[in-house]
């Protein structure tokens, strides 16, 4: 994936439903139309039984990239990669945060809809309802999302604001589990007894 990415100095979409998700034919092929018309390189990640159906909507092997696994924090974290539309799953969400990648939720169950109106709410991106999975009304949220730089200037401050905290975290667990260490502490400073 790495050469890949690297094959062609260009923006590149990500696109996962996540595994258990099955999308209809209809919408699949709106969903590739749209991304199609883009020009933009695209990363899909897809269950195993619907990869020959989008491999055929999309044969152009060096614009898309169709796969049932991709190591989606990695990718995600790459500087190629300028945007992600899923379904609203906590890990992509958070994945795409840390990543500083804006996002199209489109929420198919559970809490996607919060978090779709979240992302939207917090400048990161849009909520596009399975309904408008149409070709026009994803292009225009491809188009609000990926081509703004407004958009992504957002999504790259909230990804610098969560790596310095990460960071932080990082410092202060290697101090605690330090002082945890010292001659008289029981296994960590958060571990003593209380009696």
């Amino acid at each position: 994936l790495a050469a890949w990415l690297e094959a062609v100095p260009d923006d590149v979409l990500y696109v996962c439903f996540g595994s258990m998700i099955r999308l209809s034919q209809a919408d699949y092929s709106s969903i590739a139309r749209a991304l199609i018309e883009t020009g933009k390189r695209v990363v899909w990640s897809v269950p195993k039984s619907d990869l020959g159906f989008i491999r055929s909507l999309m044969p152009d092997e060096r614009r898309f990239r169709i796969s049932s696994f991709v190591p989606q924090p990695a990718l995600l974290a790459r500087p190629e990669v300028v945007g992600c539309i899923s379904h609203g799953g906590a890990s992509t969400v958070i994945e795409s945060l840390f990543g500083g990648c804006p996002m199209i939720i489109v929420p198919l169950y559970s809490d996607g809809p919060y978090i779709g109106s979240l992302v939207a709410k917090l400048g990161l991106g849009v909520k596009v309802g399975r309904g408008q999975l149409n070709g026009s009304a994803l292009r225009n949220a491809l188009s609000q999302t990926f081509d703004s730089p407004a958009v992504r200037d957002r999504a790259r401050e909230v990804a610098e604001v969560l790596h310095a905290a990460s960071d932080q975290c990082a410092i202060e667990r290697r101090v605690l589990k330090r002082l945890g260490d010292q001659p008289g502490a029981s296994g960590t400073l958060l571990s003593s007894k209380i009696s």
